[in-house]
């Protein structure tokens, strides 16, 4: 007997489900037996493993102050349209956190309304440490483009800074001198490394954190597909050499009024890049994509990996995101040749706008983040059993409204501040 497919979403999401807490369905992904088990959707509540019985449940009268123990489910959101950085727990939503001032600082003479925001961020188990990377900037338009010569003057709002975070500590900030973090693509490629590329000044990085809690920047080759920006970056698991990333989609804009997405894929290795020419062909995309997000979860039977590529924006104006193609997913398992059709996102809304994508420390959730009609901020998770994927929205939302820029990662609980466990 096999797991219903109904049930499939409630497997390994950190709630104990009655229904799905069968051997058929893994005993509910062993939700039921989690050192703290959130009980709020189950009667029985038992944990059948070792038949140690009834699950250790969380509730208000046993904790009135949580000090947010349970691994990386703190979702750090900083950068977009808020100056409020934001901490909430994905995976018990009765926990409430402090939210604080934006850590980046934003020029004082930037209107609300024309201020927009591009940012990224990682956070690196093996030093503990976590870096936020942001730039704030302003939305032109021809009518007054010159009247923020003072902004395009000014070399501390020009280029993008970075700080460090630890626990317990203030951050520290440090100017990034790379230009402007404009279509920034970025990729997480280990425990102490990530890798962006520059579109703008045609420069890529390595990044890291140093032992005095600086943002150190090694250089990596230069002008990498000079002619795209807005592609999305996936670190190549089981790679030799461990520094494998595939390009997927991205704009091409060979002509100022002429902007094609792309349906090219492309694995680079950045131990063995010279030029173009060493670029791999990967498979190409059903969709011709940009601005879309993209990652790699672990099936949670078997622990295959499997990369994920989802919405977008095809051959429009940059700015009018298409919410059919918006709610579309792609999926590349294990042997395939070519991308298979996924899952659509269960979202409505007639404007959709991703405002950021990760992965979970654990690679079995692919998390979302979605502004449907610029007011309505939804978190959705997909998970994979068996090779069949699907989409769920979390019980969880976010409080601010977010738009594009957004630079979010999952962090341990100590980073979060004053944690509660409300009502």
């Amino acid at each position: 007997m096999e797991c219903p497919e109904r049930l499939w979403n409630y497997l390994s999401d950190n709630v104990c489900d009655d229904e799905s807490n069968t051997k058929e369905c893994k005993y509910d992904g062993g939700d039921c037996c989690q050192p703290e088990v959130d009980c709020s959707y189950c009667t029985e509540c038992h944990c059948h493993k070792d038949n140690t019985g009834q699950a250790k449940c969380i509730t208000k009268e046993d904790l009135d102050q949580v000090s947010c123990t349970s691994g990386l489910s703190k979702l750090f959101i900083a950068m977009g349209d808020s100056t409020m950085t934001e901490t909430v727990d994905i995976e018990n939503w009765s926990i409430r956190c402090e939210d604080q001032p934006d850590l980046l600082p934003i020029h004082p003479d930037i209107p609300e309304e024309k201020r927009f925001a591009q940012g990224f961020g990682a956070y690196f188990p093996a030093k503990d440490q976590a870096f936020l990377c942001g730039h704030w900037g302003v939305r032109f338009s021809s009518d007054d483009y010159h009247n923020y010569d003072w902004y395009r003057d000014d070399p501390d709002y020009i280029h993008g800074k970075c700080l460090v975070l630890e626990d317990q500590e203030p951050p520290v900030l440090s100017q990034m001198d790379v230009g402007s973090l404009y279509y920034t693509a970025h990729v997480v490629l280990n425990d102490t490394t990530m890798f962006f590329r520059n579109y703008g000044t045609g420069k890529s990085y390595l990044v890291s954190t140093t032992e005095d809690r600086m943002v150190s920047f090694t250089p990596g080759p230069s002008w990498i597909l000079p002619d795209r920006h807005s592609f999305c970056m996936i670190a190549v698991p089981h790679s030799t050499t461990k520094t494998k990333i595939m390009i997927t989609g991205g704009l091409d804009e060979l002509f100022y009024y002429k902007i094609s997405a792309s349906s090219d894929t492309w694995i680079l290795d950045l131990d063995n890049y010279v030029d173009d020419d060493d670029l791999v062909a990967g498979p190409r995309l059903r969709l011709p994509r940009s601005y879309h997000s993209c990652g790699l979860i672990l099936d949670t039977d078997d622990r295959t990996p499997i990369f994920i590529i989802t919405g977008g924006v095809a051959d429009a104006k940059i700015e009018e995101f298409n919410p059919i193609l918006e709610m579309t997913t792609e999926l590349l398992m294990p042997g395939d040749q070519a991308w298979r059709r996924g899952p659509e996102l269960p979202v409505q809304g007639r404007q959709l706008d991703a405002t950021f994508y990760l992965t979970s420390s654990d690679k079995k959730h692919f998390i979302k983040g979605m502004l449907a009609d610029q007011v309505d901020f939804r978190l959705y998770r997909m998970q994979c059993f068996r090779q069949a994927c699907h989409w769920s929205r979390m019980r969880r939302e976010i409080q601010y409204r977010q738009s594009s820029g957004v630079a979010a990662m999952l962090v341990p609980d100590s980073f979060a501040k004053n944690c509660t466990l409300t009502s």
